[in-house]
């Protein structure tokens, strides 16, 4: 596209429409659901998907457009947008904060994700953007945990819960890229499934532990084990070992000082039976 023709690009109206859909809309709740999966798998294919990681793991985003915006262009844009100044020609090529900001208003008004404060909820739509920035002066802001765990063994020896930890989701998606360059660097477009390891699979398994073992800083592995004899209900068993394995791992990167206190935590594992997942999670809160 010329420069000409950008200048008759439309400058559209970003209001805080849809709203919120019926509980009995399935169409939106597999939408929501699908949106969570692609935050959590690190999937930047949609502007909805990169708005969306940027809310979940810049809280203050959530309250302030122009944060958001500035966070989804160091994210996706740094090529145009690095350094405290931005190009007047770049700004053509930029995401639009209208596009950013009709993205937002869907995640947070449909699908009910990533929410403002209350009192930015009411306040949008009837203050200016100045008046939105205010709200936001004296919030603090809190990096996350970001963990991604799953449970083994139910029928084995030893109940087994292991997990990867995000300590610093931003540079995450950094090595995110890295990840896929890697990819295309040694034609690698399987998954990595410990248990189909053979002799022709070895080299691309040993090669990319090295690689995670370079980009340590931002990752941490762990894991909790019981042996099962003796334990009649494996599912609070297991529960049990969550909970643990969060609290030890957290305690453990505080003290280490790769990732100190105050943080918030979130965690991600499969969906496996709605109704149980979810009596599982109050467990944990």
């Amino acid at each position: 596209m010329s420069a000409d023709e950008t200048h008759l690009q439309l400058k559209l109206p970003a209001p805080e429409s849809p709203t919120p859909a019926s509980e009995g809309d399935k169409d939106v709740e597999q939408e929501r659901t699908a949106l969570l999966q692609a935050v959590s798998g690190w999937k930047f294919d949609t502007l909805e998907e990169r708005v969306a990681w940027i809310l979940n793991h810049h809280a203050e985003t959530r309250n302030s457009d122009i944060a958001l915006q500035l966070k989804y262009w160091d994210a996706f844009e740094s090529d145009l947008s690095a350094g405290e100044h931005i190009r007047k020609q770049d700004l053509y090529k930029l995401t639009r904060l209208t596009s950013i900001t009709r993205a937002r208003a869907r995640i947070q008004n449909m699908y009910q994700l990533f929410l403002a404060s209350v009192d930015v909820r009411k306040q949008r739509g009837t203050l200016s953007e100045s008046e939105k920035e205010k709200a936001l002066e004296h919030r603090p802001e809190y990096p996350v945990f970001a963990v991604y765990a799953d449970e083994s063994g139910k029928t084995g020896k030893h109940l087994i819960v292991g997990s990867m930890w995000c300590l610093h989701p931003p540079e995450m998606l950094k090595l995110i890229r890295r990840i896929d360059s890697w990819r295309q660097a040694h034609s690698f477009k399987d998954e990595f499934h410990f248990k189909t390891i053979s002799e022709a699979k070895l080299g691309p398994y040993l090669a990319f532990a090295d690689f995670l073992a370079e980009n340590a800083s931002v990752l941490s592995f762990k894991a909790i084990s019981v042996e099962r004899t003796g334990i009649s209900n494996v599912d609070e068993a297991l529960a049990q070992l969550y909970y643990i394995l969060l609290v030890r791992g957290v305690e453990q990167e505080d003290a280490s000082g790769r990732a100190p206190l105050p943080r918030g935590i979130q965690l991600w594992k499969d969906l496996e039976e709605v109704g149980k997942d979810k009596l599982f999670l109050l467990t944990l809160a």
